[in-house]
């Protein structure tokens, strides 16, 4: 992370108040808005929050570029959208209450639908509790540090494959194997069934060991006609359809060329090198994460990618050292953006084509700040990957001056 503060969107207390006062959309009403607070912006209809993401882009950019910010890709899907999807469970005497955190809160705010989460997954998590009760299993109790089953966590898939995650607080899990059965039972459709231990009290929902109970432990995504196996922890943008407009943005908004070779930093599974590595001579993948490495090789040979590798490396370190001489330079770095080091290896490297994708526009405008020096920005794209809240995903596009 960059030593300077960083922050993300938000909304000022004017909008906050004209958000409260408004009528949300039929289609759109929730009891748990004002409780929940993780779809910030649901009570406006959905162009009025296009809108408002388009005036915030605007208003971001508006120093570093001479170029009018493109119109906001928005979503043909707003509701039920989310291919991950998780609740928690939390032990009250007999009773197990559902649901989430409020926002910058510990208080459980108790779920019985929630708009944005995939109505096949929802079904599934509404339906824990009655099978913990019938096999006698308590959920977690972090005041008391008693109870076992703490989350659930869904991801579904356009191909119709449905992973189930049960996220626990220890190892001893007596009646597993009657829980496991019980879900199949009642949920056919589970493809694969996952044990999660994370003994820690903090926010992250997924522990470092898990232990594959049914099938094979991983699902398939389909994206622009390639398929790619997932994990639990395996980071993919929770919108496909929207995933699928930004990858197209990207391939489309590159002059790529049979002799150019590309380096996909912090790659993941590898989706973006995979997809766009039939219009060149080579792709790199760099990824410091060994689970999501091991995925991104499998993808390749999945899809029958041999112009493409990839490699256990720290995005920051590799590219000063690397054998290859980069055309197009792709980065999709994590919220708070790229460290100093890696700014100063690109204008080091020079590649022709810089593509830095962002989950936080306000990062990625001060790492822009210093590409300048040397590129020019071609044209910024801002694309609604959660219809409801106030994150937008950008698209930039850089290229090398002179």
């Amino acid at each position: 992370m960059q030593d300077e503060y960083y922050s993300e969107l938000r909304l000022s207390i004017t909008d906050q108040n004209a958000i409260k006062a408004a009528t949300a959309p039929k289609d759109q009403l929730c009891p748990y808005f004002l409780k929940c607070g993780a779809c910030q912006l649901l009570n406006w209809a959905y162009p009025e929050q296009l809108v408002w993401k388009q005036n915030q882009m605007n208003a971001v950019f508006k120093d570093i570029t001479m170029k009018q910010v493109s119109p906001i890709i928005g979503a043909d899907q707003t509701l039920g959208y989310r291919h991950k999807n998780n609740m928690t469970y939390l032990q009250f005497k007999s009773d197990i209450l559902a649901g989430y955190y409020a926002a910058s809160s510990k208080d459980l705010v108790k779920i019985s639908h929630c708009l944005i989460q995939d109505p096949k997954a929802e079904t599934i998590l509404r339906s824990i509790p009655k099978l913990m009760k019938a096999n006698r299993i308590e959920a977690y109790s972090p005041r008391h540090g008693t109870g076992l089953i703490k989350h659930v966590l869904v991801k579904t898939s356009s191909t119709g494959e449905i992973m189930v995650v049960i996220v626990i607080s220890q190892s001893l899990f007596h009646g597993r194997k009657n829980f496991v059965n019980a879900i199949k039972q009642m949920h056919p459709e589970v493809s694969t069934i996952i044990e999660n231990i994370n003994s820690k009290d903090g926010p992250y929902i997924l522990g470092d060991t898990e232990t594959i109970l049914f099938g094979k432990g991983t699902i398939k995504e389909k994206v622009l006609g390639k398929q790619f196996i997932l994990g639990s922890s395996s980071f993919f943008q929770v919108h496909i359809p929207q995933a699928e407009k930004l990858f197209k943005h990207v391939i489309d908004g590159l002059d790529l060329k049979p002799s150019d070779t590309v380096l996909d930093a912090y790659c993941g599974v590898g989706v973006i090198g995979i997809l766009l590595s039939s219009k060149v001579k080579k792709v790199v993948g760099i990824e410091s994460n060994y689970e999501a490495l091991g995925f991104a090789k499998q993808n390749a040979k999945l899809n029958d990618c041999t112009n493409i590798e990839f490699k256990y490396a720290d995005a920051n370190q590799y590219l000063p050292s690397s054998p290859y001489k980069f055309d197009v330079l792709i980065v999709d770095p994590p919220r708070e953006g790229l460290q100093r080091i890696f700014i100063d290896s690109i204008l080091t490297n020079a590649p022709k084509t810089i593509v830095y994708i962002s989950c936080n526009p306000i990062t990625q405008v001060r790492d822009l700040r210093g590409l300048l020096k040397q590129y020019r920005i071609v044209s910024i794209q801002p694309i609604d990957m959660f219809p409801h809240t106030v994150h937008v995903e950008t698209i930039a596009i850089l290229q090398l001056i002179g």
